[in-house]
């Protein structure tokens, strides 16, 4: 008979272990998926050099791109092919190049800038680049066209820049306490400091050939007044030797008079500052890692296809290419400062060191920040077969060997699922790690606010429903179905995972232009989660939206329930309803 031989396999197995399915699983994650590490050499005999080396500069960069490198691959491995390419393609061309006395000075000689092969620290750089390249392509791309001067409109492609900035890096307490991050990561979570709002600017305007710098004055800050009397620092944006002012604190541009605008903001020229008694003996610090003066990011900046071309190298002080010195941009910004006034800002390199060599301890934070991201948990549900439902059965079985089948077959499902957590719980899906990731890179694509409801929908499971073969029901007396609670670790991601989701969707909805859609989404988000971690931004991006809809009670009201002392951006608030309530 074709059951009988086979007819209780798994019914020993299924006794043991049912005992423990209460207890939870293992907490073991996936393991990170293999990195190819194959070049992408010659595919024909008669390939020329060129071709070779065009070839494996074009797969390496494949292996960098953002959707490829996985949050917890090791970014050595990732950066092998790039080094395979340099090692035969340009070895030569980046040691003929050499920086300057006076940039090795500015960089303390820094040996990363010296170095004439990749590291892992560049390889999370040049993913960095891609990335930004994508968002600040896509944002460019969605400015309206206006009949106003280009002027004007290179100021409002800046202003939508910095606008995203703040929108997606909302501003944690001064005493949050988490480990370093790199700038993706501060991206994907959308929390940050003001000096990682700072950064990420700079990073995303150099995509457009834009340069930022951060200002800084040693004047003490009065109690109250505005920006310009109570700041310590502020980001001038500098375009063909014009500058601009930003707060990165407040989230908002500088602006001096009585002519302010919270959705078409007119930014004060850096010329302000001479005038200023707090500002006028002010310096300049560069905003960028060491990566980005290092002869070999030209050199690859200048071999890349059209495809990859992304802004790599910055000319710091002249010797190493034509470009323009970064100096000399800067110092022609209103005339302001002198090339003693230039230093570089070590936070960004500081932050990706140390992202690239945290401590056990440090791994296991770091881990937990990002467990969300695996969300939702995805197993293969497995029902009850009846010998009606049966499927790809031989024709000449009888009534009583069709029903052994079908016995047969949910005792195989229920002993896989009693000797596997990942087929009784399921396994990381990382689809909000996917989805995240395209939000980011400036995707407004319906398709990625229907992947964070339907993450949101599969995130709420809290209990799964097994069936239990009729044999085990007879013999050990259980039910038909066994209802069990899914462990804590996983029920910990799918809430977490669950409000993320939903938060993100409303900003998907703003960069959509879908007002009514984010206010009403917004608000769903603070009645489900009225203390979760998005309730301040969410108000403060609503009262944004519902003056889109010259709705301006309304959003005075949202700024007014924001107004909370352990909210980050209290100060910004309280700009924002002071320019509402003129």
């Amino acid at each position: 008979m074709l059951c009988e031989r086979h007819r209780h396999p798994f019914l020993t197995a299924a006794v043991l272990i049912i005992c423990v399915w209460f207890s939870g699983c293992s907490g073991s994650s996936a393991p990170d998926p293999a990195v190819d590490n194959s070049t992408n050499s010659a595919t024909t005999s008669g390939e020329t050099e060129a071709e070779k080396c065009r070839n494996k500069l074009s797969g390496a960069m494949r292996r960098l791109e953002p959707e490829r490198m996985d949050l917890h691959a090791d970014p050595e491995r990732a950066i092998t092919g790039l080094n395979a390419w340099i090692a035969s393609c340009a070895r030569d061309e980046v040691e003929a190049l050499k920086l300057d006395d006076a940039a090795l000075a500015l960089l303390n000689s820094n040996p990363r800038a010296l170095a004439g092969r990749y590291t892992g620290v560049d390889a999370t750089y040049i993913r960095d680049a891609l990335l930004l390249r994508d968002l600040t392509a896509a944002l460019t791309t969605r400015q309206p066209n206006t009949s106003e001067s280009a002027e004007d409109r290179e100021t409002a492609r800046v202003v939508r820049i910095f606008d995203w900035v703040i929108r997606n890096v909302s501003l944690i307490p001064d005493d949050t306490q988490r480990p370093a991050l790199s700038l993706f990561d501060v991206l994907l979570i959308g929390r940050g400091t003001a000096d990682d709002r700072a950064w990420i600017l700079a990073e995303m305007l150099r995509q457009q050939q834009i340069d930022a710098v951060l200002v800084r004055t040693t004047a003490p800050p009065a109690d109250d007044g505005g920006v310009l009397d109570t700041a310590m620092s502020l980001i001038a944006v500098i375009q063909n030797d014009v500058g601009l002012l930003f707060d990165v604190v407040t989230g908002l541009p500088v602006v001096v008079g009585d002519d302010r605008d919270l959705l078409k903001p007119a930014p004060a020229d850096v010329s302000v500052l001479k005038d200023h008694e707090r500002w006028n003996d002010s310096t300049v610090e560069v905003i960028a890692q060491v990566a980005a003066f290092a002869p070999r990011m030209l050199v690859l900046q200048d071999r890349l296809a059209a495809e990859d071309a992304a802004i790599l190298f910055e000319e710091l002080t002249g010797g190493v290419s034509e470009i323009r010195p970064l100096r000399d941009r800067i110092t022609s910004a209103g005339q302001l400062w002198t090339k003693d006034d230039i230093s570089v800002w070590t936070y960004p390199e500081d932050r990706v060191i140390a992202s690239h060599s945290r401590s056990e301890a440090q791994i296991q934070e770091y881990d937990q920040l990002m467990r969300p991201f695996d969300a939702p948990f995805e197993r293969k549900v497995y029902e009850p077969e009846s010998v009606e439902e049966l499927t790809t059965v031989p024709e000449e079985l009888s009534p009583e060997q069709r029903r052994l089948l079908a016995e047969e077959r949910l005792m195989a499902n229920f002993e896989r699922i009693t000797v596997s957590s990942e087929e009784r719980f399921g396994k990381p899906s990382r689809r909000l790690l996917k989805a995240r990731t395209q939000q980011v890179q400036g995707s407004i694509d319906s398709e990625v606010i229907q992947q964070m409801q339907q993450i949101r929908i599969a995130s709420m499971e809290e209990r799964i429903r097994v069936a239990v073969p009729a044999l085990l029901q007879e013999q050990q007396g259980l039910p038909a179905m066994i209802v069990l609670d899914l462990p804590k670790l996983i029920r910990e991601v799918n809430q977490s995972s669950t409000g993320d989701s939903m938060y993100w969707t409303a900003l998907c909805q703003l960069d959509r232009e879908e007002f009514g859609a984010a206010i009403t989404t917004f608000s769903n988000y603070r009645r489900q989660y009225p203390d979760g971690k998005w309730k301040y931004p969410s108000l403060v991006h609503q009262s944004l939206a519902l003056l889109k809809q010259d709705r301006t009670d309304d959003a005075i009201a949202a700024l007014k329930e924001a107004d909370q002392d352990d909210n980050p951006e209290q100060r910004r608030v309280r700009m924002m309803l002071q320019v509402l309530s003129k």
